[in-house]
C-alpha cells in the first residue's frame, strides 16, 4: 500500500515542479485565481499522499483481527 502513496507523491511532485514555471502570479485576475487553486490542490495531494506514506496501517494486520474474530465467533456456537 505504501508503494502506491510513493508513486503518487513522486508522480504529483514532478508534476508540481514541471508546473511551476509555468504558472503565473501576475496578469489577469483569472490567471491568477486559476495558478493558486492548482498549487493549493496539488498541495494537498502530496499532503495526503505523505499522511497515507507515514501514518498508513497495513491492511495485513486488519485482515489478521478480522479472521480471528470470525474465528472466536465460529467456536461460540
Amino acid at each position: 500500500m505504501k508503494n502506491r502513496y510513493g508513486f503518487c507523491f513522486v508522480t504529483a511532485f514532478v508534476m508540481l515542479m514541471w508546473s511551476l514555471p509555468r504558472l503565473t502570479f501576475e496578469g489577469m485576475r483569472e490567471e491568477v485565481l486559476f495558478s493558486g487553486a492548482w498549487m493549493l490542490l496539488a498541495f494537498c495531494v502530496l499532503a495526503g499522499n505523505l499522511s497515507g506514506i507515514l501514518y498508513g496501517t497495513d491492511r495485513k494486520r486488519e485482515v489478521s483481527k478480522a479472521g480471528s474474530a470470525a474465528k472466536v465467533r465460529q467456536k461460540g456456537r
